[in-house]
């Protein structure tokens, strides 16, 4: 048995004890299995932990496209009001021209079109406000798209 004078942690067959010597007398199928155990471990709290990452951020993105798109049909049947009672339009003459301005498809709608100040004034209005609005609900709207894509294509990459 060797043994240092100022260290009593030496074997039988010379090698040095430590807290882990248990480590040292496994297999190395042993350390090996271990390493894997604590690897697929490691692996498992990463995906869950990307897991809740992604529905976090999916719950906020569909919240906001959910929001654009009632604030959207809100703001349509505003105008569908408005120009039912300026213009003395049927609400679907009305809702389709709120649909042609807010989306500047510019079909014009109704004839013939009042010539007030108040509907000038509105449809002014309405359409800068409505483009925006188009704008920001077609923004969540690919926002929700491309993190479903996001998530599909990496559950694919992962499994195949």
């Amino acid at each position: 048995e060797r043994r240092s004078a100022n260290n009593n942690n030496w074997t039988a067959h010379g090698r040095r004890a430590s807290a882990s010597s248990s480590s040292s007398t496994r297999s190395p199928e042993a350390e090996l299995d271990g390493l894997r155990r604590v690897f697929d471990s490691e692996y498992e709290r990463a995906l869950e932990d990307q897991e809740v990452s992604w529905r976090a951020r999916y719950g906020a993105t569909r919240l906001s496209f959910i929001m654009s798109a009632l604030l959207m049909m809100l703001y349509l049947w505003l105008g569908c009001m408005f120009y039912r009672t300026e213009a003395g339009w049927s609400v679907p003459d009305a809702l389709l021209f709120t649909v042609y301005t807010v989306t500047t498809v510019g079909y014009g709608g109704p004839q013939p079109l009042p010539n007030t100040a108040a509907f000038h004034a509105f449809t002014s209005v309405y359409l800068l406000v409505g483009i925006s609005m188009v704008t920001v609900l077609g923004a969540h709207t690919y926002q929700l798209v491309t993190l479903e894509a996001t998530r599909m294509r990496t559950k694919s990459n992962m499994w195949g």
